[in-house]
């Protein structure tokens, strides 16, 4: 059987408004209603396959680790770096042995920071869509600590 696709502006929303009601990351960054191919594209495979960057860093002896305004500056600053499309302000909460976890959800993915002070010690999750680079963001990271990670760059490819 052939699915004929309609490809007008209108056309195009209207499945981007049925998929948003199955999938609140819609449209991702770079797709926008009258671009009709990608529109298309994404209508018929979904979001694009993601990738998943971890870095470690040890030593880190920044007051940051305890700043919760400073960590969300930090993490919209590497966001904005990695040319990635943020969602809304980070949320971040402290956690009961005085560190921090901070979520930033992204047009598809997600920077997640744990910072654990007595240990000096930030883990940095970032899940991205592919053809994005996440190293950058850690870069960032790595920039403003004053450390290179401690254990080496792990990669993985979702979805």
């Amino acid at each position: 059987m052939h699915v004929k696709l309609e490809t007008t502006p209108t056309a195009c929303q209207r499945r981007s408004s049925t998929l948003a009601s199955r999938n609140s990351v819609f449209p991702p960054s770079g797709i926008g209603p009258h671009d009709r191919y990608a529109c298309d594209e994404y209508a018929l495979n979904g979001p694009p396959p993601l990738v998943e960057r971890v870095a470690d860093f040890r030593g880190v002896a920044s007051p940051v680790l305890r700043d919760s305004a400073a960590l969300a500056g930090l993490a919209l600053s590497a966001a904005g770096a990695a040319g990635l499309s943020t969602l809304e302000s980070p949320i971040v909460r402290a956690l009961p042995r005085d560190g921090l976890a901070l979520i930033l959800f992204l047009d598809l993915g997600h920077i997640a920071v744990h910072t654990i002070p007595e240990r000096e010690t930030v883990v940095l999750n970032l899940l991205v869509a592919a053809g994005r680079d996440p190293q950058k963001a850690v870069d960032v990271f790595a920039r403003k600590f004053g450390v290179s990670e401690t254990r080496p760059a792990r990669a993985f490819d979702r979805g």
